[in-house]
């Protein structure tokens, strides 16, 4: 890597140019020619060897060249608001991970998939974190692909490892509890479930999560305070706009027009910035054959489009 980088990038160049002949030698399809792969979570020289990765895998190998050269990047989590995704059945909270590097006059930021989340436009919506936060996702999420290819002791194994690195984050124990209920070991996945919420009291997922374990386990006083945290879950459903997408989401897999149309117009009353609301209502329109109703909202999601073009610093 060392013999890979020398060749490619001034040490004597500006901060912010090094950054960029590192990631320029990182993507440009003469040099490593790195593609995307969602669920390719390595570590740097994994990412390198293979060339090839995901977003938080792409970050790791930047910030370790980038500080190899001196240039003191650092992780940022984006605000996905809860945008939930598929896979083999699981239903999962996307995280999405980029670097930053702030000079005395600009914010630089490098991200692979700048789609997955929002300009860093002073909005908060990106929140710089440390190595330990960074490495906790990236062990937790790398068990979670494990569990989905059927890797249970592989994904216990990293999901420790997640909250090894980070105990402080909710994210890190809300996987893990899930993992031992998806076991069978209840008074774990309760102990981890019930330190996810210490951390944040308003993990939905987990409180859902709680709720079942709750509910296995039995007795009188279980089944009191599952009713109690079945409540708090349902006052956040109803106000969680993703919610209601992805309620949209299921209805368009079974091929519920309507019920697309309906679940997608309450998630935008709650929140009507959103561009993948607006263009799951078009193609619900669409599919109704209410081509007036399409247009209308085509010519919605246009404006919108032209409103979110992205900030660049």
């Amino acid at each position: 890597m060392r013999r890979f980088f020398a060749e490619r990038v001034d040490r004597r160049a500006a901060h912010a140019v090094i950054l960029q002949q590192i990631v320029a030698a990182i993507v440009r399809p003469t040099d490593l020619g790195f593609a995307y792969a969602s669920d390719g979570l390595y570590d740097a020289r994994e990412s390198f060897r293979r060339r090839r990765g995901g977003c938080v895998s792409f970050a790791i190998l930047v910030a370790a060249v980038a500080r190899e050269y001196g240039v003191a990047v650092q992780f940022q989590e984006m605000d996905t608001a809860a945008r939930w995704n598929r896979f083999e059945g699981f239903v999962a909270s996307v995280r999405h991970t980029n670097l930053r590097l702030v000079d005395a006059t600009h914010i630089y930021t490098v991200d692979l998939r700048p789609d997955l989340g929002r300009a860093d436009d002073g909005s908060g919506s990106a929140l710089v974190v440390p190595d330990r936060r960074a490495f906790a996702h990236f062990y937790s999420t790398a068990g979670f692909f494990r569990l989905v290819a059927g890797d249970t002791a592989g994904a216990l194994r990293l999901m420790k490892l997640g909250t090894e690195c980070d105990a402080k984050s909710c994210f890190v124990w809300a996987n893990l509890g899930q993992l031992y209920a998806r076991t069978g070991d209840l008074p774990q996945a309760r102990d981890c479930l019930e330190q996810s919420l210490r951390l944040d009291r308003h993990g939905e997922m987990v409180l859902v999560c709680l709720v079942d374990v709750l509910r296995r386990q039995g007795g009188v006083e279980n089944l009191k305070l599952a009713e109690k945290y079945e409540r708090r879950a349902q006052a956040m459903r109803v106000r969680n706009p993703y919610y209601h997408f992805n309620l949209a989401v299921v209805a368009q897999d079974t091929g519920d027009w309507q019920a697309v149309e309906r679940h997608v117009r309450q998630a935008m009353r709650l929140k009507d910035d959103e561009i993948m609301f607006h263009e799951l209502l078009v193609e619900a329109l669409r599919r109704l054959e209410r081509t007036a109703d399409a247009q209308r909202a085509e010519a919605r999601l246009a404006a919108l489009r032209e409103r979110s073009v992205p900030v660049h610093r």
